[in-house]
């Protein structure tokens, strides 16, 4: 059996310590370690594995149409029983692979089967070819801060107000990064995560003025007239939902309004002085 062979019958298996055998240590695939190719395989493995799909059901040859560097490379389609599809080409030399690509265009004469793509991404920034510009090393020196913070703020009870100040400053820094210049950059793509995930707390303090002011409105109200709750539900549509998740709610929430952080549940957000905007929320779900 040929490594070409041995490849494609470990990636088929999803087998990463057979493919970990095969590779060469010193490999570069797709311009990244042999270890990081590795560890974004596994990845989509355990992605697989977790709806209940344990190895590939379907094994098709591909050739590349493509105008860049891999036309005409052979190579293979991996496709699962509910049709999405991993495909790699291969690179040969002396019948040995000295390097692995993404393919997504073929023969027109191959056969064809409609697959949803599995995404196999490969950041500017993770590629052995980049070299960090100083504006990419200030951005990313400036950004570690804030990870360590928020990882010293695990297994603890912190008041919303003082959690928001905090939350400003990493959504400051991430408004000066320019997003088409650094779409593509490993970075870039988890620092947005990051910031996505603890908005939440910016949206419970900016709306908290106005979710008073309609829970004040709301008790004022008929709630049997159906005119006065839709001019009660139209003044007040625009304030944003916040994260109002029951199950991270602690017990007896409504004595200490204490919540568990969205992403990370050892983080305790004290949330006292916003208890309005969580009466709010549950009236309008009402």
């Amino acid at each position: 059996m040929t490594k070409k062979d041995a490849l494609v019958k470990y990636i088929s298996e999803m087998n990463i310590d057979m493919l970990s055998l095969v590779l060469e240590n010193d490999t570069s695939i797709m311009n990244i370690t042999k270890d990081l190719f590795l560890e974004k395989l596994e990845e989509i493995f355990i992605t697989l594995k977790a709806a209940d799909i344990k190895e590939f059901s379907k094994i098709k040859k591909r050739v590349s149409e493509e105008d860049s560097g891999t036309y005409s490379l052979e190579g293979c389609q991996f496709i699962t029983a509910d049709k999405r599809s991993l495909t790699f080409l291969f690179e040969l030399e002396n019948n040995e692979i000295i390097d692995i690509y993404n393919g997504s265009q073929f023969k027109l004469y191959q056969d064809k089967e409609e697959t949803t793509p599995i995404i196999f991404c490969v950041w500017n920034d993770e590629e052995l070819s980049y070299k960090p510009t100083d504006e990419y090393i200030s951005f990313t020196t400036r950004i570690d801060p804030f990870y360590a913070q928020f990882e010293a703020l695990k297994g603890s009870i912190i008041p919303l107000d003082v959690f928001g100040d905090w939350y400003k400053l990493v959504k400051e820094l991430y408004d000066c990064i320019p997003l088409r210049k650094y779409l593509e950059y490993k970075f870039y793509y988890d620092f947005s995560n990051f910031v996505v995930d603890n908005l939440f707390v910016l949206t419970i303090i900016e709306d908290a003025e106005r979710t008073k002011k309609a829970v004040s409105d709301y008790k004022k109200i008929d709630t049997s007239n159906e005119l006065d709750m839709l001019e009660w539900q139209l003044k007040y549509k625009d304030i944003r939902y916040i994260f109002n998740d029951d199950s991270k709610k602690l017990n007896n929430f409504k004595e200490r309004y204490l919540i568990k952080h969205k992403t990370e549940d050892s983080i305790i957000l004290d949330c006292s002085n916003y208890k309005f905007s969580f009466e709010f929320a549950e009236i309008r779900n009402q």
